[in-house]
């Protein structure tokens, strides 16, 4: 997803919170 979709932004940070980084593939932050 582009991380200037509102939603990304939005849940983006959220998502590193709640769920684990080592989870997500890694991605420019």
């Amino acid at each position: 997803m582009p991380s200037q979709s509102p939603i990304s932004g939005i849940l983006g940070p959220v998502r590193l919170r709640v769920i684990p980084p080592s989870l997500l593939p890694a991605h420019p932050s």
